[in-house]
């Protein structure tokens, strides 16, 4: 998480938009290692949840 909480202070300071949205998408990436980390049986779960709530969605259109 400490990963994380550093690209999203870097996102705060850069000027470009570009490199704002690419900090932020890092520092995502890295909460969620962090969390498969912590407890990989919790993150499974959420990750099979997500998926189904996007297949649902999508044959919803």
């Amino acid at each position: 998480m400490r990963l994380a909480a550093e690209h999203e202070k870097r996102s705060a300071d850069a000027q470009s938009l570009e490199l704002k949205a690419k900090f932020l998408e890092v520092a995502a990436q890295y909460r969620e290692l962090a969390l498969q980390l912590d407890d990989p049986e919790k993150w499974r779960a959420n990750l099979i949840e997500s998926s189904e709530a996007k297949q649902k969605q999508a044959t919803s259109l």
